[in-house]
């Protein structure tokens, strides 16, 4: 009996403490923790996870693969303002249309007007009172803006890479053909969500960001995934506005798929004091099982003489 409330107390504390130090040691390489015990229960009992589409694709993620010109046109200027554009709303091209721009020596982006995301199609918005649209070819053909020929887009997807137009003025004025690389550490969080039942909401307004491509490139089941509607993020971005103070049981560092790490260690939180619980429970009932018959099965020890 002295045994078992020697052991019990350290034993209760690595039920409850063990699993928090494991969690904590992973987060905080990427700026995130989980707030004691009753925050990893509150966060593991999230069914979906808003992720924007910069935090699976982030800075050179995405590369240029080539840009033609469409029309005889001030392309530097128009990168300029396509760099401005797609800054604006922290689209997953604004690194490649910035990394363009500055080759030009360019020190400030002019200042956007008006943005806003098209479903499925793209970003139009005033840049210097001019209107510029960026996106697929279905959005220059909803304005009325001439495009290529469909089998150029069908060319470019078939070697794994995908069109964007930029277009001013009403015409297209560039094509850039660009591509996708993911990252193996991130796909993994995201499947060990899907995996635990967590379905993923992503923001964003790249057009070429399907629910589709998405659970292809990140190897995720079909029905794990939903893109936001240009409503939804709108209705998300106004219930997560900045505050000054915030209840929350857990902090996500602005890394990749910060969130996923969080909900992650979380539902592995929970397993481990699971199963840690079972486990003593089991130690519990066998000890006294045993301290019953060494104490009532007449030779009072645990072994016999011989």
């Amino acid at each position: 009996a002295v045994i078992q409330c020697l052991t019990a107390l350290p034993t209760a504390f690595l039920i409850d403490v063990l699993p928090l130090y494991r969690a904590s040691k992973r987060l905080s390489s990427s700026g995130a923790m989980i707030l004691g015990k009753t925050g990893a229960e509150r966060a593991e009992m999230a069914n979906a996870a808003v992720i924007s589409a910069d935090k699976l694709f982030p800075a050179g993620s995405v590369t240029l693969h080539q840009m033609q010109a469409l029309s005889a046109n001030n392309l530097e200027d128009t990168i300029v303002r396509a760099a401005s554009l797609t800054e604006c709303l922290g689209s997953t091209l604004a690194p490649i249309f910035k990394t363009i721009a500055g080759t030009g020596n360019i020190t400030a982006l002019p200042d956007s007007d008006t943005v806003k995301y098209e479903d499925r199609m793209g970003i139009s918005g005033w840049v210097d009172n001019r209107l510029l649209f960026i996106g697929n070819r279905t959005l220059l053909e909803t304005h009325g803006i001439p495009v290529p020929s469909l089998e150029l887009d069908r060319k470019i997807l078939r070697q794994g890479f995908f069109p964007v137009y930029v277009a001013t003025q009403n015409r297209a004025c560039a094509l850039i053909v660009i591509q996708y690389n993911v990252k193996p550490e991130i796909a993994k969080e995201l499947r060990k969500l899907t995996d635990s039942g967590v379905n993923l909401l992503i923001s964003s307004c790249d057009p070429n960001l399907t629910e589709e491509m998405i659970c292809d490139y990140f190897g995720l089941y079909n029905d794990s995934v939903k893109v936001m509607s240009a409503a939804g993020r709108h209705l998300h971005r106004n219930m997560t506005a900045a505050s000054k103070t915030v209840s929350a049981p857990a902090v996500c560092g602005k890394g990749s798929v910060g969130i996923a790490s969080v909900l992650n260690c979380a539902s592995r939180i929970k397993q481990s004091n699971l199963l840690l619980t079972v486990a003593y429970i089991i130690a519990a009932i066998l000890g006294t099982v045993i301290f019953a018959y060494s104490s009532f099965g007449g030779s009072g020890t645990l072994l016999g003489g011989g």
